[in-house]
């Protein structure tokens, strides 16, 4: 993680996506796939991929982890992006 904290590392992808944007979705992606990622990741990425209407990844991510939209989506977070995608 070039040597960054995962917070570091999720704040600077949340900083830069409209510098770069590939780049943020793939650094928030790489979090998810790490035991110690902060819990915004899993709901910026959601939001991120929305805002930018790439419903078919929001509801791709939000189907492959029932879990992480349990445990890290507010209730009505959730409802709201089902309804989105």
């Amino acid at each position: 993680m070039n040597g960054f904290d995962p917070i570091t590392f999720h704040n600077q992808a949340v900083m830069n996506v409209d510098k770069n944007l590939p780049e943020a979705m793939k650094k928030l992606n790489f979090l998810l796939h790490n035991s110690l990622f902060p819990p915004e990741s899993f709901q910026n990425l959601l939001f991120l991929y929305c805002k930018y209407q790439f419903y078919d990844l929001a509801q791709e991510l939000m189907v492959e982890n029932p879990k992480f939209c349990e445990t890290l989506l507010e209730k009505n977070d959730h409802d709201f992006l089902k309804t989105l995608v």
